[in-house]
């Protein structure tokens, strides 16, 4: 069942309720058979996957902390290692590699398991922590059973970390009114974003990206507003989700991981790695990167290779590695990895000319606090993150580079209508033109003008400090009206279209 499916609705009051009825000693097991029930509605034989992974990580954690030799201790980790990835790698990679390497007729059509990329990276986690002695093994095999498929984080994260999570099922928590009415508040937030927003954004996104040689997309303008509209689809989309995933958390008592900070407000691309998925960024940067960068930097004992700092090195290195893997993490298609080396050598050219821009700052007496500036920077950012989703939201990599190649495609002759010719007539015809050739319902439109303007609202009150905060000091009155008034454009335009979530497939 998805979070805006009317099983859901039915499933998680029956949870809240029976939960809360339940003495607390009872509470992880309830929650446990829950988390399991709620993965099998997808596939009741996958549920053996789930087994697996917790099983394996498990067992070897507890192994790791027992064995005082470090060669051993390594095979366990190993052994952890390769059971949840050789399980992921079956399933999510097998086609890939067939339709690769050999011919199609080989293909073993596999359904990919809902959420295995993020239930693995979780157990991953715990047992790396373990290792490395950061964090306890967990003994009770039934926390750490609930640790790995705690409901709410099983279709699409966030991977949260084991030394954060897990204390919490120890801890007994009360039903608590203001949690609950935070934690309901950021679901109807959550599931204005998916439904009003990037449902509604999806129809002109798909109406480009599934037909990108329609004669009707005769101009750039059209790849460039689809380009445009899936980062609001894809942040939306991924965004809601993780706010019904928290709300639904913090209604329960549990504290989860922030993973999105106003992503597309970031001045630089690594600015942006640090605002988006969070969960997932931190998770590369700790067990990828980091890890990658430093074997370089010990098998490297020279200050310089080719007339290039070592560090330099290893910065290229980890992070051409790791986005290439994050990449490839996001989908079995040559377009997420293009997307994640696009992504990897926008960090590296943002690394390696730092003090380039900082001499270019200084020559032109720019202070980085300018608005304009800071403006410029936010603009150059969101445009390189919209050209590298076309790589990430096309079909192939024959449609991206058709929509690339076509982006500057009758640009000139429309920005001479629409902003030089200062007639008003001349300019709406132009726009009805661009709207008729979408071919799309006008509630569509109306939809994503009212989703967009309240996500940009939010997004400000949210820099100011806290969007909730900033309600709460509103009258009765105001703070019912604005609620009522999110319910009845989530019930009006949120279920025209519904559509599965994206990162549920990752």
């Amino acid at each position: 069942m998805n979070f805006n499916s009317f099983e859901f609705l039915v499933f998680f009051p029956v949870v809240i309720i029976l939960y809360f009825l339940l003495p607390f000693k009872a509470r992880w097991a309830f929650l446990l058979i829950a988390g399991y029930l709620f993965y099998m509605s997808w596939k009741p034989a996958y549920l053996l996957l789930l087994l697996a992974v917790t099983a394996a990580t498990y067992l070897c954690a507890i192994g790791i902390e027992k064995t005082p030799v470090k060669r051993k201790k390594q095979a366990l980790l190993i052994l952890g290692l390769a059971i949840p990835l050789a399980l992921l790698f079956f399933f999510k990679y097998a086609d890939f590699f067939i339709r690769t390497f050999s011919s199609r007729q080989g293909l073993l059509n596999l359904v990919l398991p809902i959420g295995i990329s993020f239930f693995t990276f979780k157990a991953i986690s715990y047992l790396v922590e373990v290792y490395r002695e950061a964090q306890k093994p967990t003994r009770h095999i039934g926390i750490y059973a609930l640790y790995v498929s705690f409901f709410p984080q099983l279709p699409a994260g966030p991977i949260e970390r084991p030394g954060h999570l897990i204390p919490q099922f120890y801890r007994e928590s009360h039903f608590d009114y203001e949690r609950f009415t935070g934690g309901l508040k950021l679901m109807l937030w959550g599931y204005f974003k998916k439904l009003v927003i990037a449902d509604n954004a999806a129809v002109i996104v798909d109406r480009v990206f599934n037909d990108v040689h329609h004669a009707d997309f005769n101009n750039g303008i059209f790849f460039i507003t689809a380009a445009g509209f899936y980062a609001f689809q894809v942040y939306c989309d991924f965004s809601g989700y993780t706010d019904m995933a928290v709300g639904a958390a913090k209604i329960l008592g549990f504290d989860t991981m922030k993973n999105f900070d106003r992503p597309y407000l970031s001045k630089t691309l690594t600015e942006f790695w640090t605002r988006w998925h969070i969960s997932l960024s931190s998770w590369l940067r700790d067990y990828l990167f980091l890890p990658i960068s430093y074997a370089i930097l010990r098998r490297t004992p020279k200050e310089k290779v080719l007339k290039v700092k070592t560090e330099t090195w290893a910065y290229i290195g980890g992070i051409i590695i790791t986005m290439f893997l994050g990449g490839l993490w996001h989908g079995a298609n040559w377009t997420f990895v293009l997307w994640g080396l696009l992504m990897g050598m926008y960090l590296f050219v943002g690394f390696s000319t730092r003090k380039l821009k900082k001499r270019i700052r200084k020559a032109l007496s720019i202070k980085k606090s300018w608005q304009w500036y800071r403006a410029l920077q936010v603009f150059t950012t969101f445009s390189l993150v919209c050209f590298a989703w076309i790589f990430f939201r096309a079909n192939s990599i024959a449609d991206a580079l058709y929509i690339i190649k076509n982006l500057p495609t009758g640009l000139g002759d429309l920005f001479q209508k629409v902003f030089l010719s200062f007639d008003f007539k001349t300019i709406g015809a132009n726009i009805r033109h661009i709207y008729l050739e979408f071919n799309i319902d006008y509630l569509h439109v109306i939809a994503l003008a009212l989703g967009i303007g309240a996500l940009g609202w939010v997004e400000f009150l949210q820099g100011k400090g806290s969007a909730g905060a900033w309600i709460k000091k509103k009258p009765l009155v105001l703070r019912w009206g604005i609620y009522y008034t999110l319910i009845f454009i989530i019930l009006y335009f949120g279920f025209r279209r519904t559509a599965p979530f994206i990162y549920a497939q990752f």
